[in-house]
This record gives C-alpha cells, structure tokens and sequence, in this order.
C-alpha cells in the first residue's frame, strides 16, 4: 500500500528503493515494525528501449500516454492503470517487465479508445493531431470508410459495408 508520503519522497528521488527504504526508516523512528515480506530481488526496472515500446503500445491500445519519450512520468502511470483496470489487472500503474510481457500479448484493437481520461469537456487548445477526428477515412482497395465512430466514451469500429 503506498500512502502520500510516497510521492513526496519521490518527488526527491525517483528510485523505489529509495523511497521505500526512507519511507521506511521514519516508519521505524516512529515505532512502526519491521517490514514484513522480502524485496522482489527478481524485479528490474524496463530498459529505454522496453519503455519506448511500452508506451507505444499503450498507444496502439488506445491508452495514450501521449509521449513515446521512454520516461515513466505521470501520464504514462495513468495510462498503465487505465490498461491494468481494463483488463482486470491490480491497477498499481507499476510498469514492470510482466506487464510489458501482458501488454505484448494483448492484441492490438481495430480502433481504440483515444484516451485513459473520461471522456468530456476537453481542455482548451489545438486539438490532438494523435485523435481521429469525425469523418476521418481509411483508404481500402480504392475504397474509404470511416476509421471509427463516437458511442458514449469509447471509439468502435464500424462494420464494413
């Protein structure tokens, strides 16, 4: 369980270590007791490469990060636990090398959702070059039909004619 102390540490030091150990010695001055289980010595941190790969991912999935700059920042946690909550996963947002293992296997969907945020009033400013926009066509054999269509808060596909 991470409690808001978490983040202000973090804001410090990104390091989980870090975090948890500091977190964990004022736990201890305080007259917390020891912790409880072992560190998951077989856990690691992505790589750049599995970052980048993960957030685009993400993307193709329709659970935008809205960067594909390999950096786990805020957008790319939201995005993570939009995709584990989906998909009945503990939504904890960690990207850890068995969500990208869960993530590869996933298939990519004909057309996604555009967002990880509700749909709804949208912030002011230029609309995303990355979100399709109404009327927007898929060339096929000569022939184009619409990419998706707007139901409620998700984007479908429509059936081919």
């Amino acid at each position: 369980m991470i409690f808001r102390n978490f983040a202000v540490l973090e804001s410090y030091n990104t390091a989980d270590a870090y975090v948890i150990g500091v977190g964990h010695l004022a736990d201890r001055l305080a007259g917390g007791g020891p912790i409880r289980h072992a560190w998951p010595r077989d856990d690691r941190a992505l790589s750049f490469d599995e970052r980048v790969e993960m957030q685009t991912l993400l993307r193709a999935r329709g659970f935008d990060p809205e960067k594909l700059d390999g950096r786990i920042g805020p957008l790319t946690i939201n995005a993570v636990r939009a995709y584990q909550k989906a998909h009945g996963l503990v939504p904890d947002g960690y990207p850890s090398p068995g969500f990208l293992a869960f993530l590869r296997r996933t298939p990519e969907p004909r057309c996604a959702r555009v967002s990880p945020r509700p749909c709804g009033p949208r912030r002011p400013g230029p609309r995303s070059a990355r979100a399709p926009r109404r009327g927007a066509e898929l060339a096929l054999g000569g022939r184009t039909e619409p990419l998706c269509r707007r139901t409620d808060r998700w984007l479908v596909s429509r059936p081919r004619a």
